[in-house]
């Protein structure tokens, strides 16, 4: 929601405080607090490293997508509030 906000040209971060009461300082924490197992699954000893990596590319593989459509249906709201895109009036 941040990110698809900022692309719309909104404040990101004013958005999250707005809508979930959540502050940036908050955000980050949180989003430290997420990324916390992958940083020790890339800290595992050299014998799982292979086994680890592996996982760990599923893992973010995943959350990466859910990110990607949870951007793309936020972008998508915005539009729809703010009556279309930044750059729908330009034609190339």
């Amino acid at each position: 929601a941040q990110q698809a906000a900022y692309d719309a040209g909104l404040d990101g971060s004013q958005w999250l405080l707005d809508h979930f009461g959540v502050a940036l300082t908050d955000f980050l924490i949180i989003q430290q607090d997420w990324q916390r197992p992958f940083q020790e699954m890339q800290q595992a000893s050299a014998v799982n490293r292979e086994h680890y990596d592996q996982e760990l590319a599923k893992e973010a593989q995943c959350w990466w997508d859910y990110r990607d459509q949870k951007q793309q249906e936020y972008a998508e709201r915005f539009a729809a509030d703010l009556g279309g895109n930044i750059a729908d009036d330009i034609t190339f």
